[in-house]
């Protein structure tokens, strides 16, 4: 009669565990992720932050001042690379 219950409660009782395992996977599988998801958030703001902090702090501007006789691939570089002209 004992084996009869616990035969009829093992597929009931028997999956549980890996039901919380398969949680506890979840849960951390979630925090890798979202740990993921800030750090590259934090990543791609500071970058940007940081490069217009050094932009003002070197005295460049959203569009630098070009005289209209200067060379066109000068002018061009500056407009195009600011960062690159000291």
């Amino acid at each position: 009669m004992l084996l009869v219950v616990i035969s009829l409660l093992l597929p009931l009782i028997g999956p549980l565990p890996f039901f919380g395992l398969e949680l506890f996977v979840g849960f951390v599988q979630a925090l890798v992720f979202t740990m993921l998801t800030l750090v590259f958030l934090q990543i791609a703001t500071s970058h940007h932050a940081e490069r217009d902090d050094h932009r003002a702090q070197r005295g460049h501007h959203a569009s630098p001042d070009v005289t209209s006789d200067s060379d066109p691939a000068q002018r061009d570089s500056e407009v195009l690379l600011p960062h690159l002209n000291t």
